[in-house]
């Protein structure tokens, strides 16, 4: 310790604010400890409930958990509505969050933390007894920190004021887990001859998934293309590209574009072995939602454990078209699980939905 950490961890407060309200937001519930100040800098500091650390999978276990379960235990995290806040409008004044951070308390090392409530608690900052985080245990409890911009302004005066939340654009990745058979295309870019059979039995409806959003809202997705996508020969056409060597040329030396070929090679001889193919899926869906798949053999395997550095290879699809059959936006999805070239068809699920939530405003009472 020295006085340059000592003053870091307990800054002197230029303003401090009290609020201490407990609120709920979308079910989940939150308290407003109040802000600081310290030059023209201010913070607006929240209680959230937090997944406590040693709940989550051990490294051991982790490398017991299939790739479902592991996706699932991510997705676990609890969604914090301080998180997503871009600015508050308050007197006709806009206060934009310039960061924000969200963690755990951790009551036994982090004395920053200390320091914040016991200069709260002088100030008259009390929880509630009433209140869901007064008896809760702290390993259970988080600090979210908003950092505002005040541009030579005070901290605003918010207690028992009403203020307007601008939320930020938000990409929303919600569950589905609908098993689907894909059929793949043939060398002719014709669907597998039992896919047709199908196909006609079903009067032409075998290529649609239909669902409903969390909103309810009924979404309809066709999927009008399934095909091999050869990986090596997309990359090997790319690194003999000319013009492309000399763009990379523009950024990095030549030893350090081959480089980039030999990890890019390693990474496909991991993931996606010669003789193997990855499977592009083209869809178009009734919402503005873009789709994601896996294959059933991937989401019931245990991640392999590779010896030395793992490198990894993420791929996107974009069609050529602007537009499917069906008149809507074409999308497309990339199945990294490697298939031979005799497979016709792929146990897959359509494992969930990415949605943009766009820019909100709502009130608030403080």
């Amino acid at each position: 310790m020295n006085f340059e950490l000592f003053q870091k961890l307990f800054p002197q407060y230029h303003a401090i604010i009290v609020l201490g309200k407990t609120l709920e937001k979308y079910g989940k519930p939150y308290h407003l400890i109040g802000m600081t100040r310290v030059n023209d800098t201010a913070e607006l500091y929240v209680l959230n409930m937090c997944r406590p650390l040693d709940s989550y999978p051990t490294w051991k276990e982790q490398c017991e958990l299939t790739m479902r379960e592991k996706m699932e235990s991510c997705g676990e995290a609890e969604d914090n509505y301080f998180m997503e806040i871009k600015a508050f409008l308050f007197g006709g004044e806009e206060y934009s969050v310039r960061s924000a951070s969200s963690g755990c308390l951790n009551p036994a090392n982090d004395v920053e933390t200390l320091g914040l409530f016991t200069e709260m608690r002088k100030a008259g900052w009390r929880v509630p007894e009433d209140s869901v985080f007064y008896r809760r245990d702290w390993d259970e409890i988080g600090l979210t920190k908003l950092t505002i911009n005040l541009e030579g302004r005070g901290l605003p005066v918010l207690e028992n004021k009403t203020i307007t939340i601008v939320k930020r654009v938000i990409a929303k990745n919600v569950r589905i887990e609908r098993p689907v058979t894909l059929f793949i295309e043939n060398e002719t870019g014709e669907a597998d001859t039992v896919f047709r059979q199908k196909e006609e039995k079903k009067s032409g409806k075998s290529n649609t998934i239909i669902f409903k959003k969390e909103d309810d809202t009924e979404t309809i997705c066709y999927i009008n293309r399934v095909y091999r996508i050869n990986v090596w020969k997309d990359q090997e056409e790319r690194f003999a590209d000319l013009e492309w060597n000399r763009r990379m040329r523009e950024h990095m030396s030549a030893a350090e574009l081959e480089e980039v070929k030999r990890q890019t090679y390693a990474a496909m001889e991991q993931q996606c072995p010669q003789g193997t193919y990855y499977i592009g899926v083209e869809y178009e869906c009734s919402e503005d939602i873009g789709l994601q798949f896996y294959s059933k053999e991937y989401l019931d395997s245990v991640s392999e454990v590779h010896e030395g550095s793992a490198v990894s290879m993420m791929m996107l699809l974009r069609p050529e078209q602007e537009k499917g059959p069906h008149g809507l936006k074409l999308r497309g999805a990339v199945i990294q699980t490697p298939i031979d070239r005799n497979v016709t068809e792929i146990a897959a699920e359509l494992y969930s939905y990415m949605e943009t939530i766009p820019e909100q405003r709502e009130e608030m009472t403080l």
